[in-house]
């Protein structure tokens, strides 16, 4: 009963402490990583008749001045750095969680934006043929015409720590390799960083079909 009473308060103290430091977006006690803008980002695409919905939170995180230098590319993200969507027919579609410099300067001055209507920057998808067994990806963009269109891209600032869904819908797509054909940063592979076991090879499609490759942005 001594030792409680000597210990409880310290015990409890450093609990209180503990809990408000973890309520902290992460980087924000980093010595090494710091970040420009916390947001979650919810999209809409329209596949055909489906529309697909998708949430993750993320994190611009960038490095602290002393380290630019040496470790200019930023610090690396592991959850919330792409929005996923699979069709019923099981394809995936991959979307960039990035936002552009003027989203993020609206972001600081107000909770929500459009980003269809900020950001006028076209964007990019990833398409994988499917969710359970992947074995081809195209890349592709968003343009006027197509079946694929993205109809909704909203961000609101938040404190919560970063998350996404592809654990939940499509987790074999974290279980492959992606051929890049000698570009990694236009493949999947730079999206996908908390890949683990590789049981899948999926291929870069020679030439993507007009289907997958012309979706439409909706204004």
């Amino acid at each position: 009963m001594r030792e409680w009473a000597l210990w409880g308060p310290v015990l409890v103290v450093g609990a209180v402490i503990a809990f408000s430091l973890l309520s902290f977006p992460p980087n924000t006690f980093s010595p090494f990583c710091t970040y420009t803008s916390q947001y979650e980002l919810t999209a809409e695409l329209e596949v055909g008749s489906e529309r697909l919905t998708s949430t993750v939170a993320t994190q611009r995180s960038v490095s602290r001045d002393w380290l630019e230098t040496i470790n200019f590319s930023g610090c690396r993200q592991t959850k919330g750095t792409v929005l996923t969507f699979k069709s019923m027919d099981d394809r995936v579609w991959l979307v960039e969680s990035n936002i552009c410099e003027i989203g993020e300067e609206v972001l600081r001055d107000v909770h929500t934006a459009d980003l269809l209507k900020v950001c006028k920057r076209a964007r990019e998808f990833y398409a994988v043929d499917n969710a359970s067994f992947p074995s081809s990806w195209r890349r592709g963009e968003f343009a006027p015409g197509g079946p694929v269109k993205l109809v909704k891209l909203v961000a609101t600032s938040t404190r919560k720590w970063p998350y996404d869904n592809i654990d939940e819908i499509a987790p074999n797509l974290l279980k492959a390799t992606y051929d890049a054909k000698d570009n990694w940063w236009d493949s999947p592979e730079r999206l996908l960083t908390r890949r683990r076991e590789f049981i899948y090879d999926v291929a870069k499609a020679a030439s993507p079909p007009d289907v997958l490759l012309r979706g439409s942005v909706s204004p």
